[in-house]
């Protein structure tokens, strides 16, 4: 009888102890199956919107610096500085803010003068996909923006704040997973004047833009955004025209959380609004960059080593 009921007892710890073990092997599984969010297409290619947006409940935290090269002065060049946080409510909603800084006197002359120029600027938006169906994503996004420290002589002199916006509808068109096509119709609006001068006013512009991942770890990209009302660019006579922005560059997932970005552009916002602005004077400047984006709660491993087998 002792003997029947201990292997009863044997039999229902073995069931017990094989149900938990295929549970723990079907949670592995699904969690080897879910994708890291920066493996998929990008939602931003560095300020241009694409209509990607990301899983519920993602987190995206991103810090970058764009760099001129040096001056014929052997300085060192202009920087902007520039980071942000968005967080995805649900499948197709997003919201976000980012911050920029610009704090350098122009290194091509307008006028005949080199003045400095102050831009930092703050911006609350918020992301919203509207049409998902076969290989097309239609998507909407909406920005409010202040320009809290606005100072240089081709405005005046110093301004505390200035209210600016955007609104952007990106399309995108997947012809693999591993290739997307951008379209981007937007409208930048910025004040007509500031401190009695000539400001950029409203900006209508159009974009195209193309992504493409040959793997899980890298993609490369390039867009451009040209105004087709309005004017984008300072010139060196210190009058308003019609620039391209353009930018080309490279991803890669250092982990499947992180992921580093190289490129190259001739603008100077990375603000939904600003990110039709070129550099000062003219567009015709080089920058280049690196931003970092890190995503805390990406579902995949720490790293793309594997894990690795116990020690027996």
């Amino acid at each position: 009888m002792g003997r029947f009921m201990n292997r009863n007892r044997f039999v229902k710890a073995s069931s017990i102890a094989l149900g938990a073990g295929c549970v723990a092997l079907t949670g592995a599984a699904q969690a080897e199956d879910q994708t890291s969010v920066l493996e998929d297409q990008p939602t931003r290619l560095i300020s241009f919107e694409t209509a990607n947006t990301y899983d519920k409940g993602t987190l995206e935290l991103s810090v970058g610096l764009s760099q001129t090269y040096s001056n014929d002065g052997g300085g060192t060049g202009n920087q902007l500085y520039f980071g942000g946080a968005a967080y995805a409510v649900s499948d197709r909603v997003t919201l976000g803010f980012d911050l920029s800084s610009y704090r350098d006197p122009v290194l091509d002359p307008i006028n005949g003068l080199f003045p400095d120029i102050r831009m930092e600027t703050a911006a609350l938006w918020g992301k919203f996909g509207l049409v998902e169906s076969g290989n097309w994503k239609v998507a909407a996004q909406a920005s409010v923006e202040n320009i809290f420290s606005l100072e240089s002589p081709l405005w005046g002199g110093v301004r505390t704040s200035e209210w600016i916006g955007s609104l952007k509808a990106p399309i995108s068109y997947s012809v693999s997973p591993s290739l997307q096509f951008h379209f981007t119709p937007a409208v930048s609006v910025f004040p007509d004047s500031v401190g009695g001068a000539e400001f950029y006013g409203t900006i209508v512009s159009l974009g195209a833009g193309v992504s493409y991942q040959p793997n899980e770890r890298l993609s490369f990209f390039g867009a451009i955004d040209m105004p087709i009302s309005g004017n984008n660019t300072i010139t060196n006579t210190g009058t308003y025209d019609k620039v391209a922005v353009w930018t080309a560059g490279a991803r890669y997932n250092v982990t499947p959380k992180a992921a580093l970005e190289a490129y190259v552009t001739n603008g100077v916002g990375m603000t939904p609004a600003t990110s039709i602005l070129t550099h000062w004077p003219d567009g015709d400047r080089v920058l280049g960059g690196l931003r970092l984006v890190y995503t805390p709660d990406a579902s995949r491993p720490e790293s793309y080593r594997g894990v690795p087998n116990p020690v027996t």
